[in-house]
């Protein structure tokens, strides 16, 4: 029979040798301070550390000092933790600083299309609702060595990968669409974020990079320029060429998730065409990157979407040519001169793996590393004179 591995020994534990001195039982303790004895026997295994309001009516009860029975250990830490629309409370993270402020993004979201990635933090089992509480796996000093990079462009797995052989960082890579990616990084979430929207859009490139930026200021550059268009299946049997062969009833679309900029940009292509977007049959079934999209009609599942001509030609898809879709970065001023974000801008800066992905179909990385747009910090106006 197997035996039983804590992840510390009980026996050792300053709580449960306290509470065994003053004769109670978990139970016992448990009714004293308010809490189940659950809670009381996950805190004398290691499993759970409880807020101050707890700890201070355990002192109290068994006559030792908070420091006594709960020593410090690096091993547990309190993160902001990113949870996504519709998302279960994932177990395992990667945990990272921004701002100070510990991250955790659940590795579901890196697993999602990218296989099984190794965790730096598990979440343990909350006792009380609305846990932040992580173990972690890996050295307390390793947490500022944490970069995310956020980005539906599937160059920026080339760029991580890279950057994490050859450098003592770790950069995580989560493909997040332009609008969810500016979200989280106006909350603090992430290092850099990629996005792009059409040059026609009222809120393009500069424009949402500038709004995204405001608060902190920073850099928006360049990274990729790629051909958008329709993918469909190979020698086009359904006969799609433009906009306006989606009116006919049989031909089925497959929407990017709202958020995106091939989302934008379709709903762009739709009003020029003066069609509406209760005409296209599909319009609002959603997949969350391009590479979904493909797949979709590659399996037939749907007659056309919208994606690059590089997702066309990993699946043998044709390729519709629409557009020249450009990819950007924002960077916040205050991150600049952290030492992973300072490693990734020289990284982008040098070329050195330009070579690689000019072997990407239908990609242009002429303007990779160039500086778009320097953002300054919104600053908020003062009144004159006191008054």
């Amino acid at each position: 029979m197997a035996k039983k591995i804590f992840l510390n020994n009980t026996l050792r534990s300053p709580l449960r040798l306290a509470r065994i001195g003053k004769g109670l039982s978990q139970k016992e303790l448990a009714l004293k301070i308010g809490v189940s004895r659950q809670t009381i026997h996950a805190m004398e295994n290691g499993l759970y550390v409880p807020n101050t309001a707890v700890a201070l009516r355990l002192a109290r009860v068994l006559e030792k000092s908070v420091e006594f029975l709960f020593p410090y250990s690096p091993d547990f830490i309190e993160a902001d933790i990113v949870i996504q629309d519709n998302q279960k409370i994932s177990s395992r993270f990667v945990v990272g600083e921004v701002r100070g402020k510990k991250v955790a993004w659940p590795t579901d979201l890196l697993e999602s299309t990218l296989g099984f990635f190794e965790a730096n933090a598990l979440r343990i089992p909350p006792v009380e609702k609305n846990s932040k509480q992580l173990r972690l796996l890996f050295p307390y000093s390793e947490i500022e060595k944490q970069l995310f990079l956020l980005g539906c462009d599937p160059a920026l797995g080339l760029l991580s990968n890279r950057l994490s052989r050859y450098s003592d960082f770790r950069v995580w890579w989560f493909r997040h669409s332009s609008l969810k990616t500016l979200q989280c990084m106006k909350s603090g979430f992430a290092h850099i974020g990629g996005f792009h929207f059409p040059k026609e859009y009222s809120k393009n490139n500069v424009e949402s990079g500038t709004e995204a930026l405001m608060d902190t200021g920073g850099l928006i550059v360049a990274f990729s320029q790629w051909e958008e268009g329709f993918v469909v299946k190979a020698g086009n049997p359904m006969g799609i060429y433009k906009v306006d062969d989606l009116l006919r009833k049989e031909v089925r679309f497959v929407n990017r998730d709202c958020g995106s900029g091939s989302h934008v940009l379709f709903d762009i292509l739709l009003q020029k065409a003066g069609i509406s977007t209760n005409q296209i049959n599909g319009y609002k079934i959603e997949l969350p990157t391009a590479l979904d999209v493909a797949r979709a009609v590659a399996y037939g599942f749907a007659d056309v979407g919208l994606a690059s001509r590089l997702c066309s030609e990993m699946l043998a898809l044709d390729f519709i040519p629409l557009y020249q879709m450009e990819f950007c970065l924002v960077i916040p001023k205050d991150l600049i001169l952290q030492p992973a974000v300072e490693k990734f801008i020289d990284f982008l800066q040098s070329g050195d793996f330009k070579e690689e992905l000019t072997l990407l179909a239908g990609y242009n990385f002429d303007s990779l590393g160039k500086i778009v747009k320097e953002v300054n910090e919104k600053r908020e106006k003062r009144p004159r004179n006191g008054l």
